[in-house]
């Protein structure tokens, strides 16, 4: 089209009021002692910081190398689905056992419950989702921004203090536009 842009494909965002970290909280707190994790948890994420994508957002329209540019954007770590679990739990204060579930199976679950419960925390989309490594270089935010992004175990303490099982309760019965 001629028009220049400049696309930001980011692994996993996570900051308050995401769907990422409050739907793991939120599953979390309801979990019956365990959680089913797709696989064995060992999908490599590599979580970024909401600001750090705005930042990002806001700096290229600044930096004339990235005009008519496509960048894959992720944070400063990899971490498994199981380790990110891991570290939530630490911050809510929720412990629950781990549980590998073979896809199918959870994905058998996910359908019953996206149907009873339109907004329930897992869905069909995140069991995609999360089928498959969602990670980029490790550098591309630092090497093409200037920025080092917030490390994830620092910043999930907008977890810490919230009633997670209400949000859950108001998440499956409030009226989405």
């Amino acid at each position: 089209s001629g028009v220049p842009h400049t696309i930001l494909r980011a692994s996993i965002l996570f900051g308050p009021q995401d769907n990422f970290t409050t739907g793991l909280a939120m599953l979390l707190t309801i979990a019956p002692g365990f959680l089913p994790l797709p696989g064995r948890g060992k999908t490599l994420l590599q979580p970024l910081w909401v600001e750090d994508m705005v930042t990002c957002l806001i700096w290229a329209l600044d930096v004339p190398d990235t005009i008519n540019q496509t960048f894959e954007v992720g944070g400063s770590e990899y971490f498994s689905l199981s380790q990110i679990t891991e570290l939530i739990m630490e911050v809510i204060q929720k412990r629950r056992a781990l549980r590998a579930w073979p896809i199918p199976y959870l994905r058998a679950l996910t359908v019953i419950l996206e149907t009873a419960f339109p907004h329930f925390p897992a869905s069909v989309f995140w069991l995609d989702y999360l089928a498959v490594n969602r990670t980029c270089a490790v550098d591309t935010v630092q090497r093409i921004f200037g920025l080092m992004p917030a490390r994830f175990a620092t910043h999930i303490d907008y977890l810490r203090g919230v009633n997670w099982y209400r949000e859950f309760l108001r998440s499956l019965f409030i009226r989405h536009a």
